[in-house]
C-alpha cells in the first residue's frame, strides 16, 4: 500500500503529532509513505527525517477566505485573495506532478482547510481520505472558499472518503448522511505502561497551546487574575507560543494587573509532559476545541483537567461518564465558574481528585491509543480499496 499524505504545517501542533503518530504505526504494517509538507521551517521534517520517510517540500495553501479582523484587512483582502488563488494554482500543479511520479494507493489530507489533495485525487481517480481535525469557522473563523455549501458538497463526492476526529466534528459537516465517513479518535498515548502519578502537587495551574484568541488564553488569564490576590503562593504557567500581535496584547494585559509577577509565559517547551505531571490542574479553555490532544496527554500523565464544556473537550469527558461512570475531568461554562473552581483547588487541594485523575489515566490509556487508531485507519484504507477496485 503506497499512501500520500498532505500535512498543513511543519510543526509538531496537535494536527502534526497526530499525523507522526500515524506516520509511526503505519510504518509497522510496512505501508510506503511520502508526505507533503509546506516550505517553512518546522521540526517535523526533522521527525521523518529520522524514520526515513520521503517527503517533498510544496507551497500548501488552505482554501479559506482571507481573514477581516481589521480596516487593513479589508484593505488587503483583493491583494491577499488574488495571491491564495495563485498559489492554490501552483500548488495544485506541483501536487499534480508530484502523484503523477509517486502513484499512490491514497492520498489522505490530513486537515479540512486543505482542498488542492480532493482535485487532484479526483482528476487521477484516486481515493481521497480527507481528515476532519477542526469545525473550521467556530474555532478558528475560517470560511471556506468559496462557501461552505461547497466544502459540504465536495466531501459527498464518490472518490472523497472523509474522517472526523469527533462525533462533534462528524456532525458540524454532516457526514451522518455520508455512507464514506467515519469518526476515528486520535492516537495520543503510545506507551502500554501507565506513568506514575504525582500526588505532590507544585502550586502552579498550566495552559498549554497556541497562545491566541480561540484556544481562550486570555480567559484562562482573567480567571486566574481573579483568584491570585487571595492566593498569592500560586501561579499561572502559559507553555506556547503566538503570533507576536498577541503576544504582546496578552503581556500589556499581565502587566496591567497586580499581580503579573504570578503568570509566567514560558514560551515553546519540550518538557510539556513533566510540566503536566506537576501542575495542580491543565486550564482548557478553548472556545471550540476539535479533539483536545493538550486534554488527554494531561489526563494520562496525571494532571487534572479543567476544560471548557464545549466541543472536543466536551466529549472527552462525556466519554468518561460513558466508559468510567465518572467524570473524569471538571466542566466548566463560564470565566466565573472557571474562577471558583481554581480557588476550590487552591483551598482544598488536589487530594479531593485523586480517584478522578486514576480514573482519568486509565480511561484515555484505553481509547486513546496510536496503536488503536492506526489498526482502525489501516482498516479504513483496505475497505476504501476494496470499494475502490470494485
Amino acid at each position: 500500500m503506497k499512501l500520500l499524505y498532505i500535512q498543513h504545517t511543519s510543526t509538531l501542533s496537535g494536527a502534526g503529532k497526530a499525523l507522526l503518530n500515524i506516520i509511526e504505526q503505519m510504518i509497522k504494517k510496512d505501508v510506503e509513505i511520502h508526505v507533503v509538507l509546506p516550505d517553512t521551517p518546522g521540526s517535523l521534517y526533522n521527525h521523518l527525517e529520522e524514520l526515513e520517510v520521503r517527503y517533498s517540500k510544496l507551497p500548501v495553501t488552505a482554501w479559506v477566505w482571507p481573514s477581516l479582523n481589521e480596516i487593513r484587512d479589508y484593505c488587503l483582502f483583493p491583494c491577499r485573495l488574488i495571491k491564495k488563488i495563485w498559489n492554490s494554482w501552483f500548488f495544485y500543479k506541483k501536487l499534480d506532478e508530484l502523484v503523477r511520479e509517486l502513484r499512490p494507493d491514497i492520498i489522505h489530507t490530513n486537515v479540512g482547510v486543505i482542498h488542492i489533495g480532493h482535485f487532484v485525487a479526483r482528476k487521477h481517480k484516486i481515493p481521497h481520505v480527507w481528515h476532519m481535525r477542526e469545525y473550521q469557522d467556530l474555532d478558528f473563523n475560517y470560511k471556506a472558499f468559496p462557501s461552505r455549501r461547497r466544502f459540504k458538497k465536495l466531501l459527498t463526492e464518490s472518490h472523497c472518503f472523509p474522517i472526523a476526529i469527533t462525533q462533534g466534528v462528524y456532525n458540524h459537516h454532516h457526514l451522518y448522511n455520508n455512507s464514506n465517513a467515519r469518526i476515528i479518535y486520535d492516537g495520543v498515548i503510545e506507551q502500554d505502561t501507565l506513568p506514575i502519578i504525582n500526588f505532590n502537587k507544585q502550586k502552579y495551574f498550566l495552559f498549554v497551546g497556541s497562545i491566541s484568541k480561540g484556544k481562550g488564553t486570555l480567559e484562562a488569564v482573567c480567571s486566574f487574575i481573579k483568584i491570585a490576590k487571595e492566593y498569592p503562593e500560586f501561579e499561572l504557567w502559559i507553555a506556547g507560543t503566538g503570533t507576536k500581535r498577541y503576544l504582546n496584547f496578552l503581556k500589556h494585559y499581565i502587566n496591567q494587573s497586580d499581580i503579573h509577577n504570578q503568570v509566567k509565559i514560558l514560551g515553546y517547551r519540550n518538557d510539556v509532559y513533566q510540566l503536566m505531571t506537576d501542575a495542580m490542574a491543565l486550564i482548557v479553555p478553548s472556545m471550540f476545541e476539535g479533539f483536545g490532544f493538550i486534554t488527554t496527554e494531561a489526563m494520562y500523565n496525571g494532571c487534572l483537567v479543567i476544560g471548557k464544556d464545549t466541543a472536543g473537550t466536551k466529549e472527552q469527558f462525556d466519554n468518561g461518564l460513558k466508559y468510567a461512570k465518572m467524570e473524569i475531568g471538571i466542566r466548566y461554562h463560564s470565566e466565573n465558574e472557571l474562577s471558583t473552581e481554581m480557588s476550590r483547588i487552591c483551598s482544598a487541594g488536589i487530594e479531593q481528585y485523586f480517584t478522578v485523575l486514576k480514573t482519568a489515566q486509565k480511561l484515555v490509556a484505553k481509547l486513546y491509543t496510536t496503536k488503536k487508531n492506526a489498526d482502525n485507519l489501516f482498516d479504513f484504507y483496505k475497505k476504501i480499496l476494496n470499494k475502490h477496485g470494485e
